[in-house]
Protein backbone atom coordinates (compact mmCIF):
# COMPACT_ATOMS: atom_id res chain seq x y z
CA UNK A 1 0.00 0.00 0.00
CA UNK A 2 3.00 2.14 0.68
CA UNK A 3 4.51 1.57 -3.04
CA UNK A 4 1.04 2.47 -4.36
CA UNK A 5 1.05 6.10 -2.33
CA UNK A 6 4.13 6.96 -3.01
CA UNK A 7 3.13 6.08 -6.82
CA UNK A 8 0.29 8.45 -6.46
CA UNK A 9 2.71 10.89 -4.91
CA UNK A 10 5.09 11.11 -7.72
CA UNK A 11 2.36 11.41 -9.69
CA UNK A 12 0.91 14.07 -8.28
CA UNK A 13 4.05 16.04 -8.05
CA UNK A 14 5.08 15.39 -11.92
CA UNK A 15 1.66 16.71 -13.00
CA UNK A 16 2.15 19.62 -10.46
CA UNK A 17 5.24 21.01 -12.20
CA UNK A 18 4.11 20.32 -16.14
CA UNK A 19 0.93 22.25 -14.92
CA UNK A 20 3.19 24.86 -13.84
CA UNK A 21 5.70 24.97 -16.78
CA UNK A 22 3.13 25.19 -19.37
CA UNK A 23 3.39 27.96 -22.17
CA UNK A 24 2.21 31.39 -21.82
CA UNK A 25 0.75 31.81 -25.89
CA UNK A 26 0.19 35.25 -25.58
CA UNK A 27 3.32 36.06 -24.06
CA UNK A 28 5.56 34.03 -26.09
CA UNK A 29 3.26 34.66 -29.69
CA UNK A 30 3.78 38.89 -28.53
CA UNK A 31 7.80 38.39 -27.82
CA UNK A 32 7.85 36.61 -31.21
CA UNK A 33 6.58 39.73 -33.06
CA UNK A 34 8.62 42.16 -31.19
CA UNK A 35 11.43 39.96 -32.54
CA UNK A 36 9.71 40.85 -36.30
CA UNK A 37 9.25 44.35 -35.55
CA UNK A 38 13.13 44.59 -34.07
CA UNK A 39 14.16 43.23 -37.58
CA UNK A 40 11.92 45.34 -39.53
CA UNK A 41 12.99 48.60 -37.63
CA UNK A 42 16.61 47.38 -38.13
CA UNK A 43 16.78 46.89 -41.91
CA UNK A 44 14.81 50.12 -42.03
CA UNK A 45 17.30 52.39 -40.16
CA UNK A 46 20.30 49.88 -41.32
CA UNK A 47 21.86 48.90 -38.11
CA UNK A 48 23.58 46.09 -38.36
CA UNK A 49 24.23 45.58 -34.73
CA UNK A 50 20.13 45.12 -33.47
CA UNK A 51 19.48 43.53 -37.33
CA UNK A 52 21.97 40.67 -36.50
CA UNK A 53 20.96 40.03 -32.80
CA UNK A 54 17.04 38.70 -33.75
CA UNK A 55 19.27 35.88 -36.13
CA UNK A 56 20.52 32.24 -35.05
CA UNK A 57 24.41 32.41 -35.40
CA UNK A 58 24.21 29.10 -36.43
CA UNK A 59 25.47 27.39 -39.78
CA UNK A 60 21.63 25.96 -40.05
CA UNK A 61 19.85 29.24 -40.61
CA UNK A 62 18.50 30.02 -44.11
CA UNK A 63 17.15 32.72 -45.65
CA UNK A 64 15.45 32.60 -49.16
CA UNK A 65 14.18 35.18 -50.92
CA UNK A 66 13.85 36.44 -54.67
CA UNK A 67 17.08 35.75 -56.25
CA UNK A 68 19.26 34.34 -53.56
CA UNK A 69 19.51 31.23 -50.82
CA UNK A 70 21.53 32.25 -47.90
CA UNK A 71 22.76 28.96 -45.84
CA UNK A 72 24.74 29.48 -42.92
CA UNK A 73 25.24 32.42 -40.10
CA UNK A 74 28.78 33.23 -42.47
CA UNK A 75 27.01 33.74 -45.48
CA UNK A 76 23.93 35.88 -44.51
CA UNK A 77 26.51 38.06 -42.50
CA UNK A 78 28.95 38.99 -45.71
CA UNK A 79 25.46 39.05 -47.86
CA UNK A 80 23.71 41.75 -45.45
CA UNK A 81 26.55 43.79 -44.26
CA UNK A 82 27.26 44.42 -47.46
CA UNK A 83 23.45 45.71 -48.44
CA UNK A 84 23.70 47.40 -45.24
CA UNK A 85 26.65 49.39 -46.39
CA UNK A 86 24.97 50.30 -49.82
CA UNK A 87 22.92 53.11 -50.80
CA UNK A 88 19.46 51.12 -50.47
CA UNK A 89 16.50 52.86 -48.71
CA UNK A 90 13.39 50.76 -47.25
CA UNK A 91 10.69 51.04 -45.35
CA UNK A 92 8.47 47.94 -43.97
CA UNK A 93 5.10 47.65 -42.81
CA UNK A 94 3.78 44.25 -41.44
CA UNK A 95 0.15 44.14 -42.70
CA UNK A 96 -0.53 40.95 -41.14
CA UNK A 97 1.31 38.23 -38.94
CA UNK A 98 -0.37 34.79 -38.01
CA UNK A 99 2.74 33.12 -35.35
CA UNK A 100 2.13 29.70 -33.98
CA UNK A 101 3.79 28.00 -30.86
CA UNK A 102 4.75 24.58 -30.55
CA UNK A 103 3.54 22.79 -27.46
CA UNK A 104 6.85 23.22 -25.83
CA UNK A 105 7.15 26.82 -26.75
CA UNK A 106 10.51 26.71 -28.08
CA UNK A 107 9.40 26.84 -31.44
CA UNK A 108 7.40 29.44 -33.74
CA UNK A 109 6.45 29.62 -37.49
CA UNK A 110 4.77 33.05 -38.29
CA UNK A 111 3.12 33.73 -41.79
CA UNK A 112 3.03 37.17 -42.60
CA UNK A 113 1.87 40.01 -45.38
CA UNK A 114 4.66 42.73 -45.86
CA UNK A 115 4.68 45.52 -48.08
CA UNK A 116 8.21 46.94 -48.50
CA UNK A 117 9.26 49.72 -50.46
CA UNK A 118 13.05 49.70 -51.52
CA UNK A 119 14.49 52.08 -53.43
CA UNK A 120 11.38 53.88 -53.98
CA UNK A 121 9.66 50.51 -55.43
CA UNK A 122 6.72 48.84 -53.64
CA UNK A 123 6.66 45.31 -53.21
CA UNK A 124 3.55 43.08 -50.90
CA UNK A 125 4.86 40.02 -50.23
CA UNK A 126 4.22 36.58 -48.52
CA UNK A 127 7.13 35.45 -45.62
CA UNK A 128 7.20 32.35 -43.56
CA UNK A 129 9.47 32.83 -40.96
CA UNK A 130 10.82 29.95 -38.20
CA UNK A 131 11.95 31.14 -34.79
CA UNK A 132 13.85 28.94 -32.54
CA UNK A 133 14.15 30.00 -28.65
CA UNK A 134 17.53 29.77 -27.86
CA UNK A 135 19.56 30.68 -24.40
CA UNK A 136 16.03 31.73 -23.84
CA UNK A 137 15.49 34.59 -26.80
CA UNK A 138 13.66 34.23 -29.59
CA UNK A 139 15.82 33.86 -33.09
CA UNK A 140 14.66 33.91 -36.45
CA UNK A 141 16.75 30.30 -37.60
CA UNK A 142 14.54 30.19 -40.75
CA UNK A 143 13.10 32.90 -43.57
CA UNK A 144 11.57 32.79 -46.85
CA UNK A 145 10.00 35.40 -48.80
CA UNK A 146 8.05 35.53 -51.91
CA UNK A 147 6.60 39.07 -53.94
CA UNK A 148 3.27 38.96 -54.94
CA UNK A 149 4.30 42.03 -57.49
CA UNK A 150 6.05 40.96 -61.03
Amino acid sequence: MTFIRLSLLALLVISTFACTGSVDLEKEKAAVRAVWDEAGSALVTKDWNRYQKVFSHEPDLQVIHPGDWIKGWDMFQQRYQAIFASDTTWTFETRRFDVQISPAGDVAWATIETVMTMNETRQTAWQVAVFKKIDGQWKIVLGFSASLDS
